[in-house]
């Protein structure tokens, strides 16, 4: 079958011919891969901006298919089923995930994760653990299996938002960053009756996608920031936004980190303004029992909002990697999906 193959050691990534996967674990499951998004964590692997995966693997894990094969113990799916894939699972021994916090896992989660250590969806097959299957409705539209998982951080991000409050919808919200992160937060906003929302990002380019979700949202340069929002949610992970966004945030209002930073990154705060106003700051980090109300809320948001064309995500076929990568890095489109046929 054909995949696309990364080396660490060399930072390249390579079309190859390589052996279809086999089931070895009894509740392993074999899924036809269908869709797979290339998310901004695989350019970040590809540029070596993140050293903390595989040596040799398949990338993608943003991904669901169709089973065509099960172990002899597995009993939630069967073949045929529809699935998307969870690519972050826990170890459920140690004590992050003995108290429901399994993305804390120092032996699975991102250290174990479906295509960044485990070999993943850039790929027409790949072998899952039935743990990290998730049935969709038999209606599902497949082409919207690589926005399940980005969903499902969004997913955990609302919730850290509205733990322990209520955000009225007559809030005053920032965004910052128009990627298809950003849009897809703009999407659950707007879903929620949220209409009080500017989005904040520099490209002409990603602002126009914004634009034309047609949500009625302000887009702006950085530079056309107001004052005192109630809620800023970082897209960006750019320093410089995170910076000035805290300094944005209104009295009782709260900052939620959604974009990553890199790992050696620092940034400037003052903390008498954090005091002062008694500002929340709220770290996010991917989806831990997020993936079921993430199918749903794709099949719920799929005639309205996702788009592929208005979101800006461009469709590929495992061979046309190399334009798909050109195309993300030039920023005509916000996403990419590979399809198989």
């Amino acid at each position: 079958m054909q995949a696309l193959v990364f080396t660490k050691a060399e930072k390249s990534l390579e079309l190859k011919e390589v052996p279809k996967p086999k089931i070895s674990k009894s509740t392993d499951v074999l899924v036809k891969i269908s869709n797979c998004g290339v998310c901004g964590t695989d350019c970040h692997i590809f540029h070596g901006d993140i050293s903390n995966v595989g040596d040799v693997f398949v990338p993608g894990h943003e991904a669901g298919g169709v089973v065509t094969a099960i172990g002899d113990d597995v009993t939630a799916v069967k073949v045929g089923d529809k699935v998307a894939i969870d690519p972050n699972k826990g170890c459920h021994g140690c004590n992050h995930c003995r108290n429901a916090n399994p993305h804390f896992c120092k032996k699975g989660s991102f250290n174990d994760a479906f295509g960044i250590f485990r070999n993943g969806g850039f790929a027409e097959h790949a072998v899952v653990p039935e743990e990290s299957l998730y049935l969709v409705p038999e209606d599902f539209n497949m082409s919207h299996m690589s926005l399940v998982e980005p969903l499902s951080c969004v997913v955990h991000g609302w919730r850290k938002l509205t733990a322990g409050r209520q955000i009225q919808t007559g809030a005053k919200i920032l965004v910052q960053g128009a990627g298809i992160i950003g849009s897809l937060w703009c999407c659950l906003m707007h879903f929620k009756g949220y209409r009080h929302v500017t989005v904040s990002e520099p490209s002409e380019e990603r602002r126009g996608f914004i634009d034309g979700l047609q949500l009625g949202f302000k887009t702006t340069e950085p530079k056309g920031i107001e004052q005192d929002y109630d809620v800023v949610v970082d897209c960006s992970g750019a320093v410089r936004a995170i910076q000035d966004g805290i300094n944005r945030v209104a009295h009782g209002g709260i900052f939620l980190q959604f974009g990553v930073a890199p790992s050696t990154a620092t940034c400037e705060i003052r903390p008498f303004h954090i005091y002062e106003r008694e500002i929340t700051i709220q770290g996010v980090m991917v989806n831990p029992w997020a993936f079921p109300e993430a199918i749903e809320l794709t099949n719920q948001l799929r005639a309205r909002y996702l788009d592929f064309a208005k979101l800006g995500i461009g469709k590929y076929k495992l061979d046309e990697y190399k334009e798909c990568f050109d195309k993300l890095s030039s920023g005509k489109i916000s996403k990419a999906s590979f399809v198989f046929e």
